[in-house]
């Protein structure tokens, strides 16, 4: 008679105690937390899109070293890029 297998400890999904934590606290329905999620998706995506936009209007290397936009916050970021923008229009805007 063979040894019996050992059993596996099954993990949660990545992010499931924070659905837990979400639906008993506040009472968030799965359709919710699926679509809050996706809200913090399409946000994060945007800012990286706006970091690369600021990165290629302003020259800045970005590679080897952390750029300045990494510990920029949101509305900063926004700024910087709107700044990028109106110099690439119009040069004499600085």
């Amino acid at each position: 008679m063979s040894a019996p297998r050992p059993r596996i400890a099954r993990r949660a999904p990545y992010g499931a105690h924070i659905t837990t934590l979400f639906k008993k606290r506040y009472g968030f329905s799965q359709e919710v937390l699926a679509d809050i999620g996706l809200l913090f998706l399409a946000w994060s995506l945007f800012e990286n899109e706006v970091e690369m936009a600021i990165w290629k209007l302003t020259e800045m290397p970005a590679a080897d070293k952390r750029p300045a936009t990494d510990k920029m916050q949101s509305a900063e970021r926004l700024r910087t890029l709107n700044e990028a923008i109106a110099v690439r229009i119009d040069p004499g805007a600085r």
